[in-house]
């Protein structure tokens, strides 16, 4: 739950991926790399999360292929739409040590107006 209320929360914004088809929301801060910090500010956020990885995709998938298989460093081809439910929007698309990942987010609970 939101405990501080002085923190902005963060919104929908336009997702505007580079040419390897990377992005992350210009307002998450920078964590360096901090697991428990992130987690403390998902939290403090209120939102739900949830990641869908590249590897989940069928191993025939062109992007699963071209990523894995080939070694190309552009994911810019890869979709995903948004888990059931309203509210869903991306904070980010970024590689990790299992490969890419798709990061959605909502609002759990109500944003102070």
């Amino acid at each position: 739950m939101n405990n501080n209320a002085n923190i902005p929360l963060i919104q929908p914004v336009p997702v505007e991926r580079d040419a390897q088809g990377w992005w992350s929301h210009p307002g998450i801060p920078d964590f360096d790399e901090d697991v428990n910090a992130y987690r403390a500010w998902i939290d403090a956020q209120g939102l739900d999360i949830k990641y869908m990885m590249l590897e989940d995709e069928r191993e025939d998938h062109p992007v699963w292929l071209s990523y894995f298989e080939e070694a190309s460093p552009s994911v810019s081809d890869w979709t995903v739409a948004p888990p059931k439910g309203d509210g869903w929007f991306v904070l980010s698309i970024h590689d990790t040590e299992g490969g890419p990942v798709w990061v959605w987010a909502r609002r759990w609970i109500v944003a102070p107006a």
